[in-house]
């Protein structure tokens, strides 16, 4: 049983009124008058036993007056019906309808969210005039104000108007609007109706919230959109992808491993994965999938122009489209601006091939004397081949890192003490003088291959050492402290370090004969040029994030400007400010709701990164839950409150009017309440007339 004004239930207390005034009266004493002794005896058997039954009579009928009025105005109800009971009380309804883009599938029944539309508009035909309806959609792009509204025309047009969202349903935001839309409710019995297909994801993100809400209602319909389909709905997606290359070139080859899932019961051969670039298609493979495996399959192709790419990798179609396609990007940068001071034959030839022309206009060779008149910001890259630099340039030098500079360092001499303090503070550590003999030269004895300085340099040979050709080390200042990319008997033959916004990458030899024959060996220019790509690239600038997820991305540390253009997938502009904080600038980007691509740039039309916006991949999960679980999902939200599951294929009206038009008890209530009022008096007239013949 319950009570649809329970707060009235304190009344019940009053029902004790009548006890305590019971017990007073027991403390008077009352005479009763006779004629002679003879008949006490026959008084105290007949007409104090017939006294006090009418007096505990009267208690119990009083009580029961009571208690019957509070509960009549307490309104309980009891499922079912009882004749001449039955009653409908006017409600306060509020539909949550899934909107997200697992809804826009069909199956045997159709479109799905076409169902679920269909039970919107079942559940306001079963409304009767009084009741009171608002429509909350899981994902509002159009940002509407829900309310009541007794006109349901009203809730039919803006139904109308709900369109499929790319945005994953979040059910947790949606139940948060209804509680604020309930707490305005004009009637007692309030309902909510979750109409969704039931993905796991909207529970894992219940579950995942720790706001707890407090929904005043008095019950909560689930019904399931889907869940009773046999059908099996097949489906490829396109699950996620990772970008395996990270130094990008022109005419050199990128690699993506792409994350392709089977969602069907079955196996389905012949899966067509393309690669393009630019919307111009670049490569092609294809695989079979079995029924639910996620396959990674390798992926690549080669650019032929410089400049930000807008990448994708797309799937045939099949019977849902929003999931056979994911965007990403990347920028191959234009030829490197490179400041080499003490340049020599060998470093020269290393760095001939990332010249822009003969003429290597992008190129400065200068002395240690002319670094103090160079503007290092004008540098991509600057390669010290000296140890002989005053405190004024090492001084600029660190400023240069501190705002994103970075420098390849070779030692030509001995370091001395202020050298040795730059490279301390500046993240290489301490190094130290080692020397070697020409019978027993020092040489390589492991390497990060891992790093991305070495990708595509050596072959796929096991990651063996003894496979590489090794330099012979006679003489070296390895580092001891910083990151190891090359390690040789002592130390680090190559280390990397990143002080604050910059990059520093230190060999531990001279590019010339003096201290080894690295400079002869194959692999000399290789790592040069890979090295200073490595440095010159911009890491981190390209990102991925969900559609109808705000981003804040910071800004490199080059960019010191305020102002910046966002062009989107579909060509517009956007024009935003940087936010400067002490950690860095940054831009606080509004929700992304159209998939691919966005390209930011700075106010002199310079490109400074790319943001790659895709479908979230939960949602083409169609392997649903079971009843139970979702029973059991339910249950752990609401807890005691009164919650159940409908099926798609119930008669919606008729489940709705067993669970509203129940048993009504207050009319019966007030009828026992006026027959124990009716007793009481017939009671009460009969002991005073009584009372009077005696």
């Amino acid at each position: 049983m319950n009570f649809l004004n329970p707060l009235v239930l304190i009344g019940l207390i009053a029902a004790s009124i009548p006890v305590l005034l019971h017990l007073l009266n027991l403390r008077k004493l009352r005479t009763v008058e006779f004629s002679s002794l003879k008949f006490l005896k026959e008084l105290q058997k007949t007409k104090i036993k017939k006294l006090k039954l009418k007096q505990i009579l009267l208690l119990i009928l009083r009580t029961l007056i009571i208690i019957f009025v509070v509960l009549a105005f307490a309104r309980p109800t009891i499922p079912g019906s009882l004749p001449f009971f039955e009653s409908y009380s006017k409600s306060s309804i509020v539909i949550l309808l899934d909107n997200s883009f697992s809804m826009d599938i069909s199956d045997e029944y159709g479109n799905r969210y076409t169902q679920a539309k269909l039970q919107v508009n079942q559940i306001l035909s079963s409304l009767n005039e009084g009741d009171e309806v608002a429509l909350i959609p899981f994902v509002d792009d159009n940002k509407q104000t829900s309310t009541f509204t007794k006109n349901f025309d009203n809730i039919k047009e803006k139904l109308s108007k709900i369109k499929i969202s790319l945005e994953t349903g979040n059910l947790n935001n949606a139940l948060r609007r209804a509680s604020a839309v309930v707490d305005d409710a004009n009637n007692l019995n309030r309902e909510i109706f979750i109409i969704s297909d039931a993905q796991q994801n909207i529970f894992e993100i219940l579950n995942n919230d720790t706001l707890k809400l407090d929904i005043n209602v008095s019950n909560i319909a689930f019904i399931g959109i889907g869940n009773d389909s046999k059908a099996d709905l097949q489906n490829v997606s396109v699950d996620s992808l990772k970008v395996v290359s990270r130094i990008f070139q022109k005419e050199k080859l990128v690699e993506t491993e792409t994350f392709i899932k089977n969602s069907s019961k079955n196996t389905i051969s012949d899966v067509v994965i393309g690669m393009s670039f630019n919307g111009n298609s670049v490569s092609q493979r294809s695989s079979d999938l079995n029924s639910g495996e996620t396959k990674n399959i390798l992926i690549s192709a080669i650019p032929n122009i410089d400049g930000n790419i807008k990448a994708s990798i797309e799937l045939e179609s099949d019977i849902f489209d929003y999931d056979n396609k994911r965007y990403y990007g990347f920028s191959i940068p234009p030829k490197p601006r490179i400041l080499t001071v003490e340049s020599n034959p060998f470093l020269k030839l290393a760095t001939s091939n990332l010249a822009e022309n003969e003429l290597r206009t992008n190129i400065k060779d200068i002395s240690k004397e002319q670094l103090s008149s160079e503007n290092l910001t004008n540098y991509d890259v600057v390669i010290i081949n000296s140890t002989k630099l005053s405190s004024s340039n090492l001084s600029r030098l660190s400023k240069y890192l501190k705002d994103g500079g970075t420098l390849l360092l070779f030692p030509t001499d001995e370091i001395n003490e202020e050298f040795s303090k730059f490279l301390t503070e500046s993240g290489i550590g301490a190094v130290k003088q080692m020397k070697f003999t020409s019978d027993e030269p020092a040489s390589f004895m492991n390497i990060d291959f891992d790093h991305p300085i070495f990708e595509g340099v050596f072959e796929d040979k096991g990651g063996k050492i003894n496979q590489i050709e090794t330099p012979k080390i006679i003489e070296a200042y390895p580092a001891q402290s910083a990151r190891s990319l090359i390690t040789m008997n002592g130390g680090a033959f190559l280390s990397e370090a990143k002080f604050v916004n910059g990059k520093i990458l230190y060999f531990a030899v001279s590019p010339d004969a003096n201290m080894s024959n690295f400079s002869f060996t194959g692999l000399f220019p290789s790592l040069i040029y890979r090295s200073i790509l490595y440095l010159s690239s911009t890491e981190d600038l390209s990102m991925n994030v969900n559609i109808g997820n705000s981003v804040i991305y910071k800004l490199p540390s080059k960019e010191n400007g305020i102002n910046f253009i966002i062009i989107d997938p579909n060509g517009n502009e956007s024009f935003y400010q940087a936010v400067q904080l002490p950690q860095g600038n940054s831009l606080n980007i509004d929700k992304l709701r159209i998939p691919g691509v966005y390209t930011i740039f700075n106010e002199n039309k310079k490109y400074v990164a790319q943001i790659s916006a895709n479908l979230h991949p939960s949602e083409s999960n169609f392997t649903l839950p079971s009843l139970d679980i979702i029973e059991k999902e339910l249950k752990s939200r609401f807890g005691d409150l009164p919650h159940f599951y409908i099926s798609s294929l119930d008669d919606i009206r008729s489940v709705i009017k067993r669970a509203r038009i129940g048993t009504e008890l207050w009319q019966l209530f007030l009828v026992l309440a006026l027959l124990a009022a009716l007793a009481e008096m017939i009671v009460q007239r009969v002991s005073k007339n009584e009372t009077g013949e005696n």
